[in-house]
């Protein structure tokens, strides 16, 4: 009963711990193991198991035997031939010979079975490598040439020798490529290999160099490049020229390449003649001339005694500083003038006009001015450009200036209005302008203090100025300029009022206005009741309050035009204090007119209204700051009521 029991048991623990124990001996013995001579060497087995039943054995497979060197169970080992543990059941050998170049085997032995694995350890030498080129140039002749030779030493195991031209690899079986190597075998490997290659022209920096890579390994070294020089013949020649656009006073380099080696001698011809014999270096011109143009040559002599060449022409552009014509003389206003920009340059030259800074439309060296006024006077400018001819190209540019005088009968400069209005108490300026050439005389007439004149030469501008006696002895007016040279004359008539009078003049219709105003009032009262001021009196005769006093009005505008008339010949503060006096009385008299008629109109209104007959008559006022100082006044006596 028990072992029937048991049976199954056991089976079940076996069978189940089986697929565990044979996935725990997977080998890790790599395939192929490189190693450098001389070097440290460990191949590892398997993991580490702690099942001390496990046998771990490797073996050094020579040729036609196997031989045991490391063996392990357990607490019980085996080492021979100088092998040693390492970890994970590794076999480790601290110096590497040539002789250890073999195959190995890792075998596990276990209660479910055995495992084994081969793997190959490879010895390998470096060699050393040194690459020596042919002493003597090469001849491009078309035959196979020795470029090179690559020497190696103690190479192990046998080395692949490899020639590169320009990272490009040349192969034997290339017909343009030939490869020889010498290698002899006395433990380790030495030798040499010889390139020979069919070179070309332009193989002249072409770069050689040999991969020496030791079999089996995969390892590979590059000798260091070397380059070869070549002979050939020439069969062109070039001649340059920088820059391309030269201006006179700038530099030039004229260089004459071929592609000969060694280079020829190169001949330099300017304009057919021998100018450089031999040219042995770039040919430099500083300052460039005018004198330097031509046509330039580069000769060489070939083997045959034939020539080969090759030609520039070379212009050294310039541009003079032009002239300007048509100028040095004033032109009589209504003739026909020319001027004329002109300058001797190396190409088509393009001329461009100003006048007063201000772009003409014309274009080209003349320009043309028909039945010329003052209006056409000023500066001139004309501008030369040499046309560009490559992209590259500097502008060259040139100018000149001049001032265009027109001489004849005066023409005044402007349209100036013909009525004038003196200010207050004081002198008024009055001017005249005029172009006119030569230099005008002038003659005022009327009443007038000083008189002040001014003439540019440059310009033809003619400005006379004047200064008119008192205010008050202007009253219709008028003052008369006359500006006149040998040409002709021109005339000018202002009339002129004094400011003084117009005040007067609305003082007056203000006091007409009042009279009237009254005069319609007391009539109207007669007759109706019910007039134009009814609805102003209906609250008065319901309050019971007295009428309009018509003589306290009266009497009190009379005084205020008789103060006005005492002190009109003060100064202009004076009279900004007359003013206020009478705006005070005339707002007194407002808010008499407003207690006893106007009780109904707002009374600030009214000294609005007053207000603005103050600034309606400012601006006639001079001096400008004592018309300020009296808005001023007036302005802090609108805000103080």
């Amino acid at each position: 009963m028990l072992l029937t029991i048991a049976t199954p048991t056991l089976f079940i623990v076996y069978f189940g711990l089986l697929p565990q124990l044979l996935s725990a001996l997977d080998l890790i013995v790599p395939k192929t193991v490189n190693v450098k001579l001389g070097e440290r060497f460990e191949i590892p087995c398997l993991e580490h198991l702690t099942n001390t039943e496990v046998q771990v054995e490797w073996f050094w497979e020579n040729p036609g035997s196997r031989k045991r060197v490391l063996y392990k169970r357990g607490s019980a080992t085996l080492v021979e031939n100088g092998f040693t543990w390492g970890e994970k059941f590794s076999m480790v050998m601290q110096v590497a010979r040539l002789i250890h170049n073999s195959e190995y085997t890792c075998r596990v032995k276990h209660s479910g079975g055995k495992k084994e694995q081969m793997t190959n350890l490879r010895v390998y030498v470096q060699p050393g490598i040194q690459i020596k080129k042919t002493d003597k140039p090469i001849e491009v002749d078309g035959s196979l040439a020795e470029i090179a030779r690559c020497n190696i030493s103690e190479a192990y195991p046998k080395p692949q020798i490899t020639w590169y031209k320009d990272e490009v690899q040349l192969k034997p079986s290339d017909e343009n490529v030939d490869v020889e190597d010498f290698i002899t075998k006395d433990e380790k490997y030495s030798g040499e290999s010889v390139l020979k290659y069919r070179v070309h022209k332009d193989d002249g920096k072409a770069s050689y160099y040999c991969n020496v890579q030791v079999q089996r390994t995969g390892y590979g070294r590059n000798s260091s490049s070397i380059q070869v020089t070549l002979h050939y013949p020439a069969d062109e020649v070039n001649l340059n020229v920088f820059p391309e656009y030269i201006a006179e006073g700038g530099k030039a380099t004229i260089t004459c390449k071929t592609n000969g080696n060694p280079p020829p001698l190169i001949v330099l011809f300017k304009d057919d003649k021998e100018f450089q014999n031999p040219l042995t270096a770039p040919y430099t011109m500083q300052p460039a001339s005018r004198k330097d143009s031509g046509l330039y040559k580069c000769e060489i002599k070939t083997s045959k005694g034939g020539a080969i060449t090759s030609q520039k022409t070379i212009i050294i552009h310039y541009l003079d500083p032009v002239s300007l014509k048509g100028l040095s003389q004033p032109a009589e206003k209504g003739e026909n003038i020319t001027l004329t920009c002109s300058g001797d340059a190396s190409g088509s030259v393009v001329y461009h006009w100003t006048k007063d800074g201000v772009s003409m439309t014309t274009r080209g060296e003349n320009q043309t001015i028909t039945n010329v006024g003052y209006q056409d006077s000023g500066t001139y400018i004309c501008y030369a450009y040499l046309t560009r001819t490559v992209g590259d190209m500097p502008e060259l540019h040139e100018s000149n200036s001049g001032f265009l005088n027109i001489k004849g009968s005066p023409e005044f400069l402007e349209e100036q209005t013909m009525f004038r209005v003196m200010p207050i108490i004081s002198s008024k300026n009055i001017s005249c302008r005029a172009y006119a050439y030569p230099k005008p005389v002038v003659n005022w007439t009327g009443a007038i203090i000083e008189e002040n004149n001014k003439w540019n030469g440059t310009t033809s501008i003619f400005r006379t100025e004047i200064a008119l006696e008192k205010p008050w002895n202007f009253f219709g007016s008028s003052v008369t300029c006359d500006i006149h040279n040998e040409y002709g004359s021109v005339t000018r008539e202002y009339n002129v009022i004094s400011l003084f009078y117009v005040i007067l003049l609305v003082f007056v219709l203000l006091l007409i206005v009042t009279f009237i105003i009254v005069i319609i009032y007391r009539k109207r009262k007669r007759t109706s009741k019910h007039n134009l001021l009814t609805p102003y009196f209906s609250m008065e005769h319901q309050t019971g309050q007295p009428e309009l006093d018509v003589d306290f009005v009266t009497e009190n505008m009379l005084t205020n035009l008789t103060l006005l008339i005492l002190i009109i010949r003060c100064r202009l503060k004076i009279l900004s204090m007359l003013l206020l006096i009478i705006l005070i009385e005339m707002e007194r008299l407002m808010e008499e007119l407003h207690r006893r008629i106007l009780k109904r109109i707002p009374r600030m209104h009214l000294i609005a209204l007053t207000f603005d007959l103050i600034q309606l008559l400012l601006p006639y006022l001079s001096p400008s700051s004592s018309s300020q100082r009296l808005m001023q006044i007036c302005q802090t006596w609108l805000q103080a009521t």
